[in-house]
């Protein structure tokens, strides 16, 4: 993947059309390891003018930066008429992504190959907590309502 000198051409291909079908993407948290940074929560929320949103995005950056991350908040609303492109291009800037995705969770796979991510739901169904998540296809509940990126709670 890194063009490495004594890879035969036929190698590289074959190595290049495997990573294709499976979707693979380099992994931002190895490079933040060679690199030093720290990494990065896209958060998609709809429409800044609605208090509701910027109380929210307030509190993820709050837990965010507790837990080292820094948060790309970005408001999907104004990209409305493609949201896979939309959401394909955040996948490629952020470690993780949260948010109202305007994109069932059968079609995670696809766009978001193995990038960790919940879904916030619009309207939260009788009994959810108000969000599901799913990166194979599998949907889980949180063990409470807030939020907590890997390592808040000194885990990784």
């Amino acid at each position: 993947m890194n063009d490495m000198v004594g890879i035969s051409s036929t190698t590289r291909e074959r190595v290049l059309q495997a990573a294709k079908e499976l979707h693979y993407r380099p992994s931002r948290f190895g490079r933040g390891l060679v690199v030093g940074h720290r990494p990065t929560l896209g958060l998609v929320i709809e429409g800044l003018t609605n208090p509701y949103f910027p109380e929210l995005a307030d509190g993820v950056v709050e837990a965010a930066s507790r837990a080292g991350w820094n948060v790309l908040v970005t408001d999907g609303s104004h990209d409305s008429s493609n949201p896979v492109r939309f959401l394909r291009d955040l996948a490629a800037q952020v470690d993780a992504i949260i948010g109202y995705l305007r994109i069932p969770a059968v079609d995670f796979d696809d766009v978001f190959g193995d990038l960790p991510v919940v879904q916030l739901e619009d309207q939260p169904s009788p009994g959810s907590a108000g969000w599901s998540r799913s990166t194979s296809g599998r949907a889980w509940s949180p063990p409470s309502t807030t939020f907590s990126p890997a390592g808040a709670d000194g885990s990784s």
